[in-house]
């Protein structure tokens, strides 16, 4: 009991001691009673002070992970940019320092100083496009193919022309020289490969077994007899010139746009093709018979080129979807990621790995150097003779820093006073919601914390504009992020909520506010369904069927006439008048008649997700505007034959005056083309619809 009273604060007296020592400890440790309880009250009443602020950190996009791979390639520069005469064939780099790189493009082969970025060397006795130009090991000799059906060998240092190779009936696109061997090779569209003599300029063998152009090539850096080529008929034959036959064939499912031999030579890589909208690099193990050892398919397009760099420790492949996909060959997982401003058609790395060069589609070459590491020297620490001694306090006063208020926050200040409607419209505003989303969604995660949505959200008729403005920014928000992974399971939450507040209210929302809401709904369940048979047209019959309902949500009826017409499951391009977004769920309504049919849509759909996703599964073919009309009927043509009917909007963009406008040729030139009927669908003029108001009245629709 004494133990605990002690704790509890009891002062303890000695009996012995004098009324004055009694005093003086009383005072004492009353004194320090005292001031423990006012430290403890300025400490809660400090804490009381401060409002917690939203913490908006937990929802913002991750950065990629620091790794030494990301140290390492970050240290490469912005590209520089060079442009040139047409697309950029190939790029390779001398072996020997300084590591210039050739530049095959158009009608020259042009030699290039890594750090100046000028041009050193011209190689222009070529009067058609050159092909493929590379170095020898030594540095000191470039061979390269053309549109010519020639091969030529070129002196570096003087650019002379020293040997000229003619055997080849077709373009030769890709030519290398044998390690070790006064020899070299060439691959050619005329569907053979052929390894010359360089001192006498003769055929010493000719291999032939593809069906198509070949446009890959290269020779093995341990073994010099093994050849290997890829071909546009997606087979890849391995050849030995000892016995001047085929020892391999291998199966790339794909046209082969590039090979490449690892430094041991036991394994190559083979990269091109599309499949599915996902592009593969394979990789072979030779020991092994050639047998597929496993696929890359980390690009969204054709892979068309690849090297070896940091000495064959890295794997880099371009593509023609604008990235050079790094990876490290003992895991092949992606390490880094180089970002271009348009397709890469060819890619060269120094070995040194202080230059990297991509050769884009449209002719500019970009360059990109290493920095080079400043290293600040330190200056020799002088010592002083005379050594004085500072007496320093060491019992000193302890100072509190003063508190510095940082800017707050719109929506936290409301927060603070409890205003969640004003807290809400702050964090809505068009600046918070396009530049930082996050906070947003921080303040919608706080007013559900808070039970705070259900007040904010009531409707009022006396607040009636204020409320309609609040649940289309709403609604907009759920549309346009909903769908990106950091808030989706937030939003779905919010937005289950977000329904029940507002379901009893319905009726007092603008009909359009509904129309989209519901769709990008559907579009969100949709997604999973296409995803099992993703691009089919089917899919838009299951759409038709599941959007029905939208109809008799807004109370719009569609009656269809002559509808026999568009029964025969027989190709034909259907053209139809464009006035509302409400058109789609007219096509709906007729889809299962059509049975297989297909939209052609403008490529700016296709990013008004999730709408446009949902399409692009559904089978949709987006095309974007700026395309040629050749390109534009080609597309057509071949959607045709596999998808049955197309539908067109000849019109273009929406026209809502109520009169037919000036439909556009591309329709018409595609059809003629293709030899197909065209078969006009009209939609009546959509009289219910109160645009002003943003409104449907109860309406009966021809179509």
């Amino acid at each position: 009991m004494g133990f605990a009273a002690w704790l509890a604060g009891l002062i303890f007296i000695p009996r012995a001691k004098s009324k004055a020592d009694r005093a003086k400890t009383i005072i004492n440790d009353v004194a320090d009673q005292l001031t423990l309880t006012q430290s403890v009250k300025e400490h809660n009443t400090s804490r009381m002070a401060h409002f917690k602020r939203l913490n908006t950190k937990i929802y913002e996009a991750k950065g990629p992970d620091v790794t030494p791979d990301f140290i390492y390639w970050k240290q490469l520069t912005q590209p520089v940019l060079v442009k040139e005469f047409g697309p950029i064939d190939h790029i390779d780099f001398s072996p020997k320092e300084p590591h210039h790189f050739a530049v095959t493009c158009s009608v020259r082969v042009q030699i290039y100083n890594p750090i100046t970025k000028l041009v050193t060397k011209n190689l222009s006795r070529f009067r058609e496009n050159a092909y493929g130009a590379v170095f020898r090991s030594d540095g000191t000799l470039i061979v390269a193919g053309g549109e010519e059906k020639n091969i030529k060998i070129f002196d570096v240092s003087t650019k002379s022309m020293l040997r000229l190779f003619k055997g080849h009936s077709a373009p030769v696109h890709r030519v290398a020289f044998v390690n070790r061997e006064p020899q070299i090779v060439s691959f050619s569209d005329d569907k053979s490969v052929k390894v010359w003599d360089i001192p006498t300029e003769n055929t010493l063998h000719t291999f032939e077994g593809h069906n198509d152009y070949i446009r890959a090539g290269q020779v093995s850096p341990d073994v010099p007899n093994i050849v290997l080529s890829g071909s546009y008929d997606s087979i890849i034959k391995m050849w030995d010139t000892r016995t001047a036959k085929e020892v391999m064939t291998m199966d790339h499912k794909s046209p082969v746009e590039s090979l490449l031999f690892m430094p041991n030579g036991g394994m190559f890589l083979s990269s091109g093709g599309t499949d599915i909208k996902v592009s593969e690099s394979r990789i072979w193990d030779v020991l092994a018979g050639g047998k597929l050892r496993g696929a890359l398919a980390q690009h969204h397009k054709t892979v068309t080129c690849l090297k070896l760099g940091s000495g064959g420790k890295r794997l880099l492949s371009g593509s023609l979807d604008r990235h050079v996909k790094i990876y490290d060959v003992s895991t092949f997982k992606v390490v880094h990621t180089l970002d271009f401003p348009n397709a890469i058609l060819s890619l060269g790395i120094a070995p040194d790995d202080s230059t990297v060069v991509a050769g884009l589609s449209d002719g500019v070459i970009a360059v990109q150097r290493r920095s080079e590491e400043t290293t600040s020297e330190k200056r020799p620490k002088k010592v002083a003779f005379n050594y004085k001694f500072h007496d320093i306090l060491s019992n000193v006063d302890e100072i509190v820093p003063d508190l510095q208020n940082e800017k707050e926050a719109k929506y936290d200040y409301y927060f603070r006073k409890f205003e969640y409607a004003k807290a809400l419209k702050a964090a809505l505003m068009p600046y918070v919601v396009n530049k930082h989303p996050e906070r947003t969604v921080a303040v919608l995660r706080e007013l559900q914390k808070r039970k705070g949505l259900p007040k904010v959200l009531k409707y009022k008729d006396s607040n009636l504009p204020n409320w309609l403005t609040t649940i289309k920014q709403l609604v907009r928000f759920f549309i346009s992020h909903i769908t990106d992974q950091r808030f989706t399971r937030f939003l779905v939450s919010i937005a289950d909520e977000f329904i029940d507040i507002i379901a009893d209210r319905v009726d007092a929302l603008p009909s359009d506010i509904v129309y989209y809401a519901v769709v990008m709904l559907n579009s969100v369940i949709l997604i999973p369904v296409f995803l099992l048979r993703p691009w089919s047209v089917f899919n838009l019959v299951i759409a038709s069927y599941f959007c029905r309902w939208i109809t008799h949500l807004i109370g719009v009826k569609w009656e269809l006439r002559n509808g026999e017409i568009l029964e025969p499951q027989e190709p034909c391009i259907i053209v139809s008048n464009h006035q509302s977004s409400l058109d789609i769920l007219g096509m709906f309504q007729i889809w299962s008649t059509m049975g297989r049919c297909t939209v052609i849509a403008k490529k700016e759909l296709f990013w008004a997700w999730p709408f446009g996703m949902a399409a692009w599964l559904a089978g949709l073919v987006f095309i974007p505007r700026v395309k040629t009309k050749a390109e534009q009927a080609k597309a057509v043509i071949n959607e045709a034959v596999e998808k049955t009917k197309l539908w067109i909007f000849p019109e273009g963009t929406r026209r809502n005056t109520g009169e037919i406008h000036p439909f556009k040729k591309g329709a018409f030139h595609s059809a003629i083309s293709a030899q197909l009927p065209v078969i006009p669908v009209v939609f009546s003029n959509y009289y219910f619809l109160d645009r002003p108001n943003k409104k449907f009245d109860q309406g009966k629709h021809l179509n």
